[in-house]
């Protein structure tokens, strides 16, 4: 069973070392998808493994961790891609290193909550992998794959956090969404902003749901604005 922290460490330092040694749960439906293709494992194309590999933010931690713990002295270069690192342990290897493998879905049972906060981060950092790797294509960057890995794995702390400590995930999620909108509320956003429409011929809202719109409006034009200027040559 695995512990949950309720109270903060004192320090960074203190939540890497803690980190660093646990064993890092994946979600159910990646061990599903893999057990599926183990029959396979000395012949699997290793770009289909990778792909529902990088579908996992926490599978994907995971196997970039395994390969820093077997790096040896003589190697000079990072490996920075899911691909290379399954090239590098071989298909089976990789298969022998998922004994046993912890389920997320079951160490948070009793924490609905934290597994929804989990789940829309999850998805928020395949979106944001997606992106990346689109505008590195577009840009025609050769180290695309390195852009995708950082992006997918840019909120991996925040992960963690609603892994391991849940409920310190759920007031910090809190208190951003409050200082979010306030923040916007107070750069006073146009009203005319490109993205934003207008919602007088609406019914009224809610006070609740005003607030979320003052909030997501102004973040879904900022988005489509830097969408627009990262494809845009030069």
């Amino acid at each position: 069973m695995t512990l949950m922290i309720d109270f903060p460490f004192p320090g960074a330092t203190a939540w890497v070392e803690h980190f660093a040694e646990i064993e890092l749960p994946v979600l159910r439906h990646t061990v599903q998808q893999l057990n599926d293709l183990r029959a396979t494992a000395e012949t699997i194309n290793t770009r289909k493994l990778a792909a529902i590999i990088e579908h996992d933010p926490l599978m994907t931690l995971r196997v970039f961790r395994t390969m820093q713990q077997r790096r040896s002295k003589s190697q000079s270069a990072d490996i920075t891609t899911i691909e290379r690192s399954l090239v590098m342990m071989g298909t089976q290897g990789f298969y022998d290193s998922l004994q046993d493998l912890p389920i997320i879905e079951q160490q948070l049972k009793g924490y609905p909550k934290a597994m929804l906060g989990l789940l829309k981060v999850i998805a928020r950092s395949r979106h944001a992998a997606a992106w990346a790797r689109d505008w590195a294509l577009l840009r025609q960057n050769a180290s695309f794959e390195e852009v995708t890995m950082a992006a997918l794995l840019h909120d991996f702390v925040e992960i963690l956090m609603w892994c391991f400590a849940p409920s310190l995930a759920s007031q910090a999620s809190r208190l951003a969404a409050r200082a979010a909108c306030t923040l916007l509320k107070r750069t006073r956003v146009p009203k005319r902003m490109p993205g934003l429409k207008s919602t007088s011929n609406n019914k009224p809202r809610s006070r609740s749901s005003s607030n979320n719109l003052v909030c997501a409006r102004p973040l879904r034009a900022v988005t489509r604005q830097s969408m627009w200027r990262m494809s845009s040559p030069g």
